[in-house]
């Protein structure tokens, strides 16, 4: 059985992260190696607290933390260099999907000898003007790097470690997932897609000013993206305060 690395990036979750990993280490009792890799981005809570503790009971968690906010991005990409599993995977640390999807995801990236394998989340409880904004992103990417696929943003997705490797990756904000799959796409990745029943459990479900800024430097980051595979430029991507 291969080896795969379970990579949370966490702020302010003090109200999941137990719960998260109990979730998991129960999902993975069947697998003899792994690893789950906690990147704690500067919350204000007791997140930092939890995780460290959760660390000196159980070898296999490893925790990533910074002082400061960094950015979705940031977490993912330092979770990546300290990962050892064959299998990445990425998960959101509030359990919008439930675990056992984890080892379909497995099953169908050794079944089609896929490089990446994208969730594709069928959503029960998402509110409208998300849905709306999901979209409008969605085809905004499409415009912009002609890609086949119906999600790109879900934070729950595995990736094969050959395939990042030489990989650069620079966004430290929330289009990271973007990014991947863009310039794994363009490194002639096998990326396959698997639908997931996925629970919204966000406390907001209007238009706030920390998402329309959301939003906006989220614009700023795909053009700048778009201009580095196009044209092949140097565009470094700040991070966002908001990221």
């Amino acid at each position: 059985m291969v080896m795969i690395s379970i990579c949370i990036p966490c702020y302010n979750a003090e109200e999941y992260v137990q719960k998260c990993y109990k979730v998991l280490r129960k999902m993975l009792r069947s697998y003899s190696d792994y690893e789950i890799i906690f990147s704690q981005d500067g919350s204000r809570d007791n997140t930092e607290k939890i995780l460290f503790r959760i660390a000196r009971k159980d070898k296999k968690v490893i925790v990533i933390s910074y002082p400061h906010r960094r950015g979705k991005g940031f977490g993912i990409k330092n979770c990546i260099k300290v990962a050892s599993g064959e299998y990445l995977i990425l998960y959101d640390v509030d359990c919008p999907v439930h675990a056992k999807y984890i080892r379909k995801m497995v099953e169908l990236a050794q079944a089609n000898h896929s490089d990446i394998v994208l969730a594709r989340r069928k959503f029960l409880n998402y509110p409208l003007i998300r849905k709306i904004a999901s979209r409008v992103y969605l085809l905004l990417t499409k415009l912009l790097f002609h890609h086949p696929f119906k999600d790109l943003q879900a934070g729950f997705k595995l990736m094969r470690r050959d395939i990042l490797g030489g990989m650069e990756l620079k966004c430290d904000g929330f289009i990271i997932d973007t990014e991947i799959v863009i310039k794994a796409m363009r490194k002639g990745a096998k990326i396959s897609e698997m639908e997931v029943p996925w629970m919204y459990r966000g406390k907001s479900s209007t238009i706030t000013k920390n998402f329309l800024r959301v939003s906006i430097q989220m614009f700023i980051d795909l053009v700048k993206l778009w201009k580095e595979v196009t044209f092949g430029n140097k565009f470094i991507m700040k991070p966002s305060p908001y990221s």
